[in-house]
């Protein structure tokens, strides 16, 4: 912080003047130290050291779309990580249940569906996901029937009562791949 030199009442201007130059050079300093960190024509802050605070709020159009706090991180937009990642504590799936529709092409918002098989008839289409995407579906209420037409290999497939699927989507060949299953019938 700038040293600043206060003066008095009874100081006169003229033998005030190199104290009010001090002042401003001081100033001017300081200003030049946060001009090298803070760009205003390119709202650009640049720091090498730590940033220090309680949040980070990241908004655009009003909304946040990261926010990282002592509890939680945020990201309410796709994330892209390009090294490894480590996890030291629980990893949670999203679950979406009762379901009597399925997610229409590239919409699967949730990573499990426990599908309300009462719902369906005969066998059920995979809509095209996401490259890459994993969904695991779970039968509850009775066995719910799939159409393999999208699913790589498969001649027949269906997921009895309490049973589970899992599949990753590749959009090389537009299909999607069994990662696993349990108290299903997956015919090749």
């Amino acid at each position: 912080m700038a040293s600043i030199t206060t003066l008095l009442i009874t100081d006169s201007l003229s033998s005030s003047r190199i104290v009010i130059n001090d002042n401003f050079a001081a100033l001017n300093d300081e200003l030049t130290d946060i001009a090298g960190l803070l760009d205003v024509s390119s709202q650009t802050l640049t720091l090498i050291g730590a940033l220090n605070g309680g949040s980070l709020n990241i908004v655009s159009g009003g909304s946040n779309v990261f926010s990282a706090t002592s509890s939680d991180v945020i990201a309410a937009v796709p994330v892209t990580l390009e090294d490894s990642l480590t996890l030291e504590g629980s990893m949670m799936h999203s679950i979406s249940a009762g379901i009597t529709t399925l997610p229409a092409v590239n919409s699967y918002l949730k990573t499990t569906y426990i599908i309300d098989s009462t719902a369906f008839t005969g066998a059920q289409v995979i809509n095209a996901g996401n490259d890459g995407q994993n969904v695991t579906f779970i039968a509850d209420g009775g066995d719910f029937t799939i159409d393999v037409t999208n699913i790589a290999g498969a001649t027949s497939l269906v997921i009895h009562d309490n049973g589970t699927l899992t599949l990753r989507y590749s959009s090389a060949n537009s299909l999607w791949y069994i990662i696993s299953s349990a108290n299903a019938d997956v015919n090749f």
